[in-house]
């Protein structure tokens, strides 16, 4: 079996995308100056799919204070509804089948994000340059 655990920042105690208040697409310098830096993130790698006008960042987990954010959990329990970190599993047994865990299975959309499932394919996709398949170890080449 291969677990993945995906964790992603989030607006709106986990239920927004986080972004800027205009459409401006940002280059990855001015994303590092005006955005990660300031919040305590450090990017290891960036890419900007100018297209749908969303950056994946790559977090450097060594640099990551992750002590200093809200989890999910805790987001939630505020009425601030604070930005925070939000973790989502997947699954896949050796036979291809493929789940969720019970607790995030009904919260599968993001808003300005759409499916977490098909923004994990596409994470791996361009972070490791392998399919979910390969990587399970289930693709039938």
């Amino acid at each position: 079996m291969t677990i993945y655990k995906l964790m992603i920042f989030l607006d709106k105690a986990g239920k927004q995308s986080w972004g800027t208040d205009n459409d401006t697409l940002y280059s990855e310098k001015e994303l590092l100056q005006e955005y990660l830096e300031p919040n305590g993130l450090a990017a290891r790698r960036i890419v900007i799919d100018k297209k749908n006008k969303v950056a994946l960042i790559e977090v450097n987990q060594e640099k990551l204070l992750l002590n200093e954010f809200y989890n999910w959990d805790e987001a939630l329990a505020m009425p601030s509804k604070p930005e925070c970190w939000r973790s989502f599993y997947f699954f896949k047994d050796t036979h291809g089948d493929e789940w969720w865990t019970p607790k995030n299975i009904l919260d599968a959309e993001i808003q300005g994000l759409g499916s977490i499932h098909s923004l994990f394919l596409e994470i791996l996709r361009e972070f490791t340059k392998y399919s979910y398949d390969e990587l399970s170890g289930s693709d039938t080449k």
